[in-house]
């Protein structure tokens, strides 16, 4: 028997730069679909999705859409989808969640959704447990034993993950002989037999250069083999405006050469040099200014003083001069 691991899929998601973004929300969607279309043509019987399903507890109308589209098909064709929460598709209040809104959407039998507590199964023999996401401590020792453990759990690296109540550890039960962990955006086996897939999109530009994709494990063999989705490529480019002499003109020469990519661009020198209007011709770019204190710009902040170096302007908007958000105050301010 064949079964899908893809965790994190965050449907729904489409954010970039600090704003909502169409296409980056249609890229997670085609994502998504492609991963439905790689389940089904490597005739997987089970597809697990440990959480994270969706980006929010409230999606929309268009991500609502594309997850029934997609699991239609995976259940038509046969495939048992077992799909669990995460604490991004978990709402914070007591009310009802969309996982049961779509539950009674399923007419084939073979979608199970679950936002709660725990849940077990035999699917050909093997035995699966389901935790929920609960907003509860995790106790490992306390979860059933079986074959396959799905469960939403963060991964000590992260950021703040060893504080975290339902983190996986090193020592926990050996009482399962696959894990099918969601939450860490990182293609990983963390210990044998316990997988992280990955996301199937790359979100930000913490996951620059990630692999992202699905896990397909045969129990026959007891091979793991991954799948890597069409996910899109995320590039940072550095670039210092006062080395050019015409630094718009060598600007559109670097970024034309990553049109179909979402660049993060980190910039140098004296931003007044360029007219941030030059760089719309590119979809998805995401301007940062690495600030020198040296900088002069006479800043009207709007009070009798007048700031006159980027040093003072970023203390007085309580912002750092080495990470700044490229157009957000400095250049409203300076009147560009």
């Amino acid at each position: 028997m064949k079964i899908a691991h893809c965790s994190d899929v965050h449907l729904g998601f489409g954010r970039f730069g600090g704003a909502r973004s169409a296409r980056r929300k249609e890229d997670v969607i085609n994502c998504f679909l492609a991963a439905v279309d790689t389940i089904i043509d490597r005739g997987c019987r089970v597809a697990l999705f440990p959480g994270d399903f969706f980006d929010s507890p409230d999606p929309d109308n268009e991500t609502l859409l594309a997850a029934i589209t997609g699991i239609t098909r995976l259940t038509r064709e046969g495939i048992s989808v077992r799909i669990i929460s995460g604490q991004h598709d978990t709402p914070k209040s007591e009310r009802c969640h969309i996982f049961a809104a779509l539950q009674a959407t399923d007419s084939t039998g073979r979608l199970q959704m679950m936002h709660a507590g725990e849940f077990t199964e035999d699917i050909d023999g093997f035995r699966f447990v389901y935790q929920g996401w609960d907003n509860i401590p995790l106790d490992w020792a306390a979860l059933p034993e079986g074959d396959f453990l799905v469960v939403h759990a963060p991964y000590p690296p992260a950021i703040f993950s060893d504080r975290h109540p339902r983190a996986i550890y090193e020592g926990i039960p050996d009482n399962w002989s696959y894990l099918a962990l969601g939450d860490w955006h990182e293609r990983k086996e963390i210990m044998p037999g316990a997988w992280y897939s990955g996301g199937l999109e790359r979100l930000n530009f913490g996951e620059q250069g990630s692999d992202c994709g699905i896990l397909v494990i045969d129990t026959d063999t007891g091979e793991v083999t991954p799948w890597d989705s069409p996910a899109r490529e995320l590039i940072t480019i550095d670039f210092d405006l006062d080395t050019w002499d015409r630094p718009e003109e060598k600007l559109r020469e670097v970024l034309e050469g990553f049109e179909s990519a979402a660049i993060r661009l980190r910039m140098a020198g004296d931003p007044t040099r360029i007219d941030p209007k030059c760089l719309d011709f590119h979809p998805l770019i995401q301007r940062e200014f690495l600030g020198r204190p040296d900088v002069a710009a006479q800043v009207n902040l709007g009070t009798a003083e007048v700031a006159t170096s980027w040093e003072e302007f970023c203390n007085r908007q309580k912002l750092s001069p080495q990470v700044f958000r490229y157009g957000r105050h400095f250049l409203r301010e300076i009147g560009r």
